[in-house]
């Protein structure tokens, strides 16, 4: 790395010095700045930024992208030519200011209460998906942060950002050539199974490792792999912080070869068996069983008469805490099917919030005398006296109602022509269960059947 400082009495913006110091006289998108109070190193990557600021302190100068070099700030950056070179500095590389005049250092120590730099005019550098982690200690806080995607490699590469030569590295993860990086740059979460992470101090001390964005590792399980203590622990959004302690003489107990994180597939938050359905006297049966569930929040289940739009039906609550061992049944009914192919579309949503589609089914009313049952209605049910059907437009007809005890003997028999309101009087009959069936009188086509209760 060389040693350079910024020669203006104003901000200037590293990307731009960068830009302009390309071809033969070319710098790495890298740049490295010790803290004043040589507590560690702050380091810039590809838009990736770390230890802008000692944790716990305030002020805009905490959110000020590192990129942006104070006036007379010493700094550091990596060529990437061979030999000697000139690099220049230009009116074009500073920042406008508009107050004040002179923005305070933004690695000032923050008991200077120097952070004022709103007057500064920064352009945003978009930040790609960054894992972030930070460790806790008696040696203070040192960040570090890995960044996943495809179009980089295992391997170092001129995206990834080092540590200073000599500088004390209390965090880092590893490339895999044992390189501490204060950004590594990673292949895709996918094609990532396993990050070895250098931890150090250098006295004895507690340590937190704080995990304070685990979010490019979504749809992973990850595990925190401490190969001193021989211990797994799983780290999610609710359990971000590991605590764990350093003896300096127990070479074990710190350095490269005792934390790892490993990312393995998440495992389905439902293992579904089998999802079906079925037409019965009261509507579209559907059913679903489970083998095994975790964290799981309910199901959803959606229907559609085209197979493309789909509007949700219902929801069904997961059983008991969401989380079993054990198979479960679950059961819907459609009491409305509609003439023609009714598709259900099964879905579930774990305790994050999470969807998943579970399956799709369909049943075909191919008649309407298969949904007749569901289109009229029977009331009141149950009955004493008067008990009155109501049939939609759809189904006026003349019609014969037959009303029938549950072994099928004929009780009674009603004519009503298309305009009538249907309604008979069953204060005669036994308490019970009974059928009625309604048919054409014209074709003797049975319409529907419905069961009712005699009080």
């Amino acid at each position: 790395l060389n040693a350079l400082g910024n020669p203006y009495p104003s901000v200037i913006d590293f990307e731009l010095f960068r830009a302009s110091n390309s071809g033969i006289n070319g710098i790495d998108d890298l740049l490295s700045i010790i803290k004043p109070d040589r507590t560690g190193v702050v380091t810039y990557s590809a838009g990736v930024s770390v230890n802008k600021q000692p944790y716990g302190t305030t002020g805009t100068a905490n959110a000020l992208p590192v990129r942006y070099i104070q006036p007379g700030q010493g700094f550091y950056i990596r060529k990437t030519n061979v030999g000697s070179s000139t690099i220049n500095f230009m009116e074009s590389h500073k920042v406008a200011a508009v107050s004040p005049p002179a923005p305070a250092r933004l690695l000032s120590a923050p008991t200077r209460n120097k952070n004022a730099l709103s007057g500064i005019k920064t352009q945003a550098t978009p930040t790609p998906p960054t894992l972030r982690m930070n460790l806790e200690s008696t040696n203070g806080n040192e960040e570090t942060a890995v960044v996943f995607d495809d179009v980089y490699s295992a391997d170092f590469d001129n995206a990834d950002a080092p540590y200073l030569n000599n500088n004390k590295v209390n965090l880092s993860t590893l490339d895999a050539s044992l390189n501490n990086l204060a950004i590594n740059f990673m292949p895709g979460i996918d094609a990532v199974s396993q990050l070895d992470l250098k931890v150090d101090a250098s006295i004895n001390t507690n340590c937190t490792l704080n995990f304070t964005d685990i979010s490019p590792a979504a749809g992973k399980t990850i595990t925190l792999r401490d190969n001193y203590l021989n211990s797994n622990t799983d780290i999610s959004n609710s359990n971000l912080t590991y605590n764990f302690s350093i003896d300096k003489s127990i070479p074990t107990s710190f350095g490269t070869s005792r934390l790892s994180l490993l990312f393995t597939p998440r495992t389905l938050p439902v293992n579904l068996l089998s999802f079906s359905a079925k037409k019965t006297m009261d509507g579209t049966s559907l059913s679903w069983k489970t083998l095994s569930e975790t964290e799981n929040g309910e199901f959803i289940i959606e229907k559609s008469t085209d197979g493309k739009l789909y509007t949700t039906l219902t929801t069904v609550k997961a059983r008991g805490t969401g989380t079993s061992a054990i198979a479960q049944d679950y059961t819907f009914v459609d009491i409305n099917p509609v003439l023609g192919v009714n598709y259900y579309r099964l879905k579930q949503k774990d305790i994050n919030g999470k969807i998943s589609e579970k399956g799709v089914i369909s049943v075909n009313y191919d008649n309407l005398t298969e949904i007749n049952a569901q289109a009229i209605s029977v009331y009141p049910n149950p009955t004493q006296k008067i008990l009155s059907v109501d049939i939609p437009k759809l189904l006026k007809q003349a019609v014969l109602l037959s009303v029938f005890d549950m072994v099928g003997k004929s009780i009674s028999q009603h004519k009503f022509d298309a305009s009538q309101a249907i309604s008979i009087d069953v204060s005669s009959l036994n308490k019970g269960v009974y059928i009625i069936r309604v048919s054409n009188i014209s074709t003797g086509e049975l319409v529907a059947s419905k069961k009712f209760i005699k009080e």
